[in-house]
């Protein structure tokens, strides 16, 4: 009898563990195609200068849309006490922030911008001034994009000279890279 009550006893316990698990199966909601069409395309691996990468947040809802507009080698628009040392050179991006963030807003700052070369070395952003008269001038400020704003900017960084990039990436939140360009051939 003790042996028939421990296996009605194990089946009871198999049936509603898995009871359970199919519950939880069914309360998962399914991913629409359009959050999924925009989750793929926010983690694009190679995209080219002036392909739009989507930002998008853990529920595959857009957040913001970024280009890389331009890169320019030996960047030369800095300030006067701003000059390169030896065998380095600036390396400028004209960078275009869309916000499309339902609710808030999208906070950009230059320290979220990261440049790989091709050896794998990871270059934060260089402390760079323009030019006086310069049109177009490095993000120094953080920026508060709400719904429907956009900003145009430049992200510097300070390379040695003639060194092969790879990627562009933006870091907009913990735990989240972003892949803005393919650098080969720039």
């Amino acid at each position: 009898m003790r042996k028939l009550l421990a296996v009605v006893g194990a089946m009871l316990i198999f049936g509603l563990s898995a009871l359970g698990v199919m519950a939880q199966d069914a309360a998962t909601p399914a991913a629409s195609p359009a959050a999924a069409d925009a989750a793929v395309s926010g983690g694009a691996i190679d995209p080219a200068l002036g392909d739009t990468a989507v930002y998008v947040d853990v529920s595959g809802n857009p957040v913001a849309n970024v280009t890389v507009d331009n890169a320019e080698r030996n960047w030369q628009d800095f300030g006067e006490f701003y000059e390169p040392d030896p065998g380095v050179e600036y390396v400028a991006f004209t960078v275009t922030v869309e916000s499309v963030v339902s609710r808030g807003a999208v906070e950009v700052s230059d320290f979220d911008f990261t440049l790989q070369d091709s050896a794998g070395f990871l270059w934060g952003t260089s402390f760079v001034d323009a030019a006086e008269g310069v049109e177009l001038t490095p993000l120094e400020d953080d920026l508060l994009l709400a719904t429907g704003e956009s900003a145009t900017f430049l992200v510097v960084f300070e390379v040695l000279q003639d060194q092969e990039l790879a990627h562009l990436f933006w870091q907009p939140d913990t735990g989240r890279l972003i892949t803005l360009a393919s650098l080969e051939g720039v």
